[in-house]
């Protein structure tokens, strides 16, 4: 098993998210930084581990589409490029709460202008294979075991034959059972977002994500990893994080979240968007919309690409709930 093959990857070489940014690629001093991320860093010590340790991934193999990866209504990866991505794998741990039916959806698009033609349809070429795999953490020699597969379209059974060709869109859910040692809060119990004044709701949001851009600022490192500890319990719990992963993390924060190169202003153009059933919402940049995390926070970050350190616009995830009987937004992914 090649355990790298399940980062998550970048859409473009300078464009990463908050999540998939490989911390070996960063060259930064934080031996004299006033914070050191310790309670986040020292998580190790709270994150259980098991006698097995199951990780789940998804693939995605298309043809003549486009398509986004949702697991319990969360998006898992997007794939909005000319190209494909065989064998692509992505973790969907921190998207399972707890063992049970997990429910996944696959949203299809035509792929519109392509050498010079545009396709508004799917044409007779467009499909795509969906694997569920898993294997044992706990475990060095466990090798990926298949848990379920889909091809779209194809015959689910003698009655039910999908038919996309000349759909202008498609929409297909699914579901499989996972087994995980652990039991995850996140947002099982948050209020219900969708039922709130949408415009109140959105003011509510974007204070907040202009609250945290000016803690990024002001090197408010303390109150930054008050905000984030929860959201990377469970993260780290979920995905059985050891001391040496947690260090690694605890690096990469500093270095997104303590010393930038740059703080961009909050995108003007972005979009209130639901997940987790309503529970959590997030504002989305529109003008980065192929973007797995294409989050209306970002900063300026130095990568080091093929030897060179080049700058990168690094999204920062900010998936907001309420949880029950409070009235504050809180980070949860």
């Amino acid at each position: 098993m090649i355990i790298n093959k399940f980062k998550k990857i970048a859409i473009l070489f300078l464009i990463c998210t908050f999540n998939s940014c490989a911390q070996k690629n960063k060259k930064k001093d934080f031996k004299n930084m006033d914070s050191n991320f310790s309670r986040i860093e020292n998580l190790h010590k709270e994150i259980k581990h098991y006698d097995t340790e199951t990780m789940y991934m998804i693939k995605a193999d298309q043809s003549a589409c486009f398509y986004e990866l949702f697991v319990n209504d969360f998006l898992v990866f997007r794939h909005f490029e000319q190209t494909s991505l065989l064998g692509h794998a992505v973790s969907i741990n921190d998207a399972i709460l707890k063992s049970g039916l997990q429910e996944v959806t696959v949203k299809l698009y035509p792929i519109g202008e392509y050498k010079g033609k545009n396709y508004n349809t799917f044409s007779k070429n467009a499909e795509i294979e969906i694997l569920i795999e898993k294997y044992d953490n706990a475990n060095e020699d466990s090798d990926d075991e298949e848990v379920l597969k889909i091809k779209i379209p194809q015959i689910e059974n003698k009655d039910n034959l999908i038919r996309i060709k000349g759909l202008p869109y498609y929409e297909h859910t699914f579901t499989f059972n996972a087994e995980v040692p652990y039991t995850l809060k996140g947002w099982s119990e948050s209020q219900d977002l969708t039922k709130m004044d949408k415009d109140e709701l959105e003011k509510e949001v974007v204070t907040f994500y202009k609250s945290f851009r000016n803690l990024i600022k002001l090197k408010q490192s303390k109150e930054i990893e008050d905000q984030i500890y929860s959201r990377e319990k469970e993260i780290a719990q979920s995905n059985f994080y050891s001391k040496e992963k947690l260090k690694k993390l605890t690096t990469e924060l500093k270095s997104n979240l303590i010393t930038p190169i740059d703080i961009p202003p909050l995108e003007k153009d972005y979009k209130l968007v639901f997940y987790g059933n309503g529970n959590v919402v997030k504002l989305e940049s529109k003008k980065y919309k192929s973007i797995n995390n294409n989050s209306a926070l970002s900063v300026i970050d130095e990568l080091n690409y093929i030897g060179k350190l080049r700058k990168a616009k690094v999204f920062l995830s900010l998936a907001l709930h309420k949880p029950k009987g409070s009235n504050k937004l809180e980070i949860i992914r």
